[in-house]
């Protein structure tokens, strides 16, 4: 599934320097394994919107979602829409698309927002640069999007607490517990500041 030449005219500000990788196949392991994260954390933006990183996290995305026909469309011409990412990171001029908001019952209410595909692709480009330096500072019990973690491990995890809790309360011991949406109360701004204050030592990350 190659590029064909009005494509290519459509690129023309997309250079060799690029890497444009002719071959359509993804690396079986994780590219950005070659690149050195030292601790002063220079040069992240560039791995960033590098081409491997791009097409690494474009085939992420779309694990097990090919049936979906927005990333089929993409699929259509997914060189030439990487390259399009990959200027728009590179110039900066990338601006997220405005989240699809839905609500779900089932039988929890809850508010859904998902983001374009073509956005979830920056989303995996930006957590294979940061968890390998974020991974390490995370408590044990931190389930969300980590390797080896999820649902079921949160889950299995909550037994082991619920059963201690359990023991407890049966030898005259009692437990209070309580549950707030923490993720909600976190101004995105601070929080976008302090991760680039760490990472770079200033407000602007390079």
């Amino acid at each position: 599934m190659g590029l064909g030449g009005n494509d290519y005219n459509n690129i023309n500000n997309v250079n060799a320097n690029d890497n444009y990788n002719n071959n359509g196949r993804a690396r079986a392991n994780n590219p950005l394994q070659g690149f050195p994260l030292m601790k002063t954390y220079r040069r992240l933006y560039k791995q960033l919107y590098s081409w491997d990183n791009l097409e690494y996290s474009y085939r992420k995305a779309r694990l097990h979602k090919t049936g979906n026909p927005k990333i089929q469309g993409f699929d259509k011409k997914w060189r030439l829409n990487l390259c399009i990412l990959m200027r728009e990171l590179r110039e900066r001029t990338y601006t997220p698309t405005k989240l699809t908001t839905f609500i779900l019952r089932d039988p929890k209410t809850r508010k859904i927002c998902v983001s374009e595909f073509r956005d979830r692709i920056v989303h995996h480009a930006l957590v294979n640069i940061l968890q390998p330096i974020f991974e390490s500072r995370f408590i044990y019990d931190s389930y969300a999007s980590r390797k080896g973690k999820g649902t079921l491990e949160a889950l299995d995890r909550f037994d082991e607490f619920k059963r201690k809790v359990a023991q407890k309360s049966s030898s005259g011991g009692g437990a209070n517990a309580g549950k707030c949406l923490y993720s909600r109360q976190i101004s995105n701004t601070t929080l976008t500041l302090s991760i680039m204050e760490f990472l770079s030592g200033s407000s602007k990350i390079e």
